[in-house]
């Protein structure tokens, strides 16, 4: 039997698994927070777009006039489904 101290290389290789057999520490993690982040984002801009939809179809004709839209082109952004952009 060896101890730590006087193992050598060779035991200490022959132990430990080999790296195809084990996977890479935090990658599934790495992926699901990634995967999450960007689920967020989208839901994040699609509630972006749904606000400012409904402040676009609440302006005056002067407001829509110096933004250089008319009443219909805003009515038209405005029913634009939210995951459309």
């Amino acid at each position: 039997m060896t101890t730590p101290a006087t193992a050598s290389a060779t035991d200490v290789q022959q132990e430990a698994p080999a790296p195809c057999d084990r996977p890479l520490p935090g990658v599934a993690q790495r992926r699901a927070t990634g995967r999450l982040e960007r689920l967020l984002a989208t839901l994040r801009l699609w509630r972006r777009r749904a606000k400012e939809s409904e402040q676009l179809s609440e302006l005056s004709d002067r407001a829509l006039r110096d933004l250089g839209i008319s009443r219909s082109e805003a009515w038209r952004e405005a029913r634009k489904p939210f995951w459309r952009g």
